[in-house]
């Protein structure tokens, strides 16, 4: 929702213009380069908060339910991006290469992960203090060169040892659990499929999620408390 989507596009027209420098002299190389970069600009301007028509219930825009963080509606002018988009993940990522170069080459971690605007940094233990002396260099990158904040309350320091939640899962040095929050949504999610109110699609969603993970027991009772076959 606060991407910049000038600066987004002129991150993308750079990857394009490395991609396509060596057919500059190329007629159709040229044209498959401007007809990427007329594509890639629409899709990164389209605003459709001006042509949105709200339906259904008008409490369900109350702040409180829907969240100004949440909304395109409540961003300042040229800001945030289509999150339905199947290219809005891509872009972020891209937009993003800056800081993982950042944290990576200047600042020197060697155990970092990131995927969209959530993000991981593992230490050893003596490091620490200079993983935590970091984070204002990287508020101050994110502020400078990218127009992005660090959010303020989605920042935590832990042990490995007591594991690390990252994209649903919780990471320990030699396994992976899905987290209790994902665990609590795919209940509701199976609770709302017995109960004819979810499809099954988001259940095998949610298991396609998991089995990537160290997951059996939390399965075994999964299937049991629903009565289904594994």
């Amino acid at each position: 929702m606060s991407l910049p989507r000038k600066k987004l596009f002129e991150s993308v027209k750079w990857g394009l213009d490395q991609q396509f420098k060596e057919y500059k002299n190329d007629p159709n190389g040229y044209r498959l380069y401007k007809t990427c970069a007329y594509l890639w600009k629409k899709v990164l301007f389209d605003d459709p908060v001006q042509k949105a028509r709200k339906r259904g219930r008008l409490s369900d825009w109350n702040p409180e339910i829907l969240p100004a963080k949440k909304s395109l509606f409540a961003q300042p002018p040229g800001k945030g991006i289509v999150i339905g988009n199947q290219t809005s993940q891509l872009v972020s990522n891209i937009y993003l290469d800056k800081l993982d170069r950042f944290i990576k080459f200047e600042l020197g971690f060697k155990y970092y992960g990131r995927y969209v605007d959530d993000f991981i940094i593992v230490v050893p233990e003596k490091e620490y203090l200079t993983a935590k002396q970091s984070v204002p260099l990287i508020e101050n990158f994110l502020k400078t060169e990218l127009d992005l904040e660090l959010h303020p309350k989605k920042r935590y320091f832990v042990p490995v040892s007591h594991g690390v939640e990252f994209l649903g899962a919780r990471i320990y040095p030699h396994c992976i659990y899905p987290s209790n929050r994902l665990q609590k949504k795919i209940n509701r999610a199976a609770d709302g499929f017995n109960r004819d109110e979810k499809e099954i699609d988001t259940i095998i969603s949610y298991l396609g999620l998991i089995k990537h993970y160290n997951a059996d027991k939390f399965l075994d009772k999964l299937f049991d408390d629903y009565g289904w076959r594994r």
